[in-house]
């Protein structure tokens, strides 16, 4: 009976899956000067040590519709005062043109979560 039950149950769920959509490639974008400053402005009110960020490329893309993301690279000093070295970060540009981190790399995880979602949107670092 209890066979009956657990197998009963597996298919109840295993019916319930939904199917993934595929993540949707970005059309790259060429970002303004204003835009890279909103991004490097951005970036600097999420971390401990504004001042010390020294950021590396930026890429962006806009998806259909008309959302314009930013990957990069940026390095600060952590709580210690010593540099951490480079961590991707993603985010998304505002209507308004300010920048909203959506990612910035941290630990392995982080960073591995960060490179991969810029990367299924086309914008790989």
């Amino acid at each position: 009976m209890r066979m009956a039950v657990a197998v009963s149950a597996c298919l109840l769920l295993a019916g319930c899956q939904t199917q993934s959509k595929e993540p949707e490639i970005y059309t790259p974008k060429k970002l303004t000067s204003a835009q890279v400053a909103a991004v490097h402005d951005g970036v600097r009110n999420a971390l401990k040590d504004p001042e010390s960020a020294r950021f590396g490329s930026v890429v962006a893309g806009v998806n259909s519709d008309d959302v314009l993301v930013a990957c990069g690279w940026v390095n600060a000093r952590n709580s210690f005062g010593g540099y951490t070295g480079e961590k991707p970060f993603m985010g998304v540009l505002t209507k308004q043109g300010g920048f909203v981190p959506v990612s910035i790399g941290g630990d392995r995880t982080e960073v591995q979560v960060t490179m991969n979602m810029c990367a299924r949107s086309g914008l790989a670092l």
